[in-house]
């Protein structure tokens, strides 16, 4: 399913089925705070390229510094509302080809309890704190990704397969 729009995108991301696959159009696509992204197990989600796509957020979503982060161990101390994208006990997910950035955000990406995710050809720019954050992960593959002005530090704590 190709989307054009911001409310299509919203639309067939959180109301999608497992197996979609769903291709992003060229544009510049802002979310506000009501429309984080909750992909599903099995979906794909292909924009038209770095720098052609671009996920961003209105300039009035500003959660502020709230959780960031109240404590890296414990997931439920994370604020988890100001990311783009919430990936929330998913298996066999993809993402790539475009550009996701939100000043304004935490970051643009957070996975809890995933398994096999892949991440590719995508330039996160400008967060405040993290691009990806992950808990409990499982199989993950990151990938000819850019990270310019995106946050936060890596510690490795033993959480994941990679």
């Amino acid at each position: 399913m190709e989307v054009r729009t911001v409310q299509e995108l919203v639309d067939a991301v959180n109301a999608g089925k497992p197996g979609d696959l769903i291709l992003i159009s060229s544009g510049i696509y802002q979310l506000d705070s009501t429309q984080q992204l909750t992909p599903k197990s099995g979906m794909t989600i292909q924009g038209s390229g770095i720098g052609k796509t671009i996920i961003t957020a209105v300039d009035s979503w500003t959660p502020g510094l709230k959780g960031l982060p109240a404590n890296e161990l414990h997931v439920n101390l994370v604020n988890q509302q100001p990311y783009l994208f919430k990936l929330d006990s998913i298996k066999d997910f993809t993402i790539s080809d475009m550009t996701i950035t939100a000043p304004k955000l935490h970051g643009g990406i957070f996975a809890n309890k995933c398994n096999n995710l892949t991440i590719f050809n995508i330039k996160f720019v400008d967060f405040r704190w993290s691009s990806i954050y992950t808990f409990d992960i499982r199989q993950f593959l990151v990938h000819d990704c850019i990270f310019e002005d995106a946050g936060g530090k890596v510690k490795w704590l033993g959480a994941g397969d990679i």
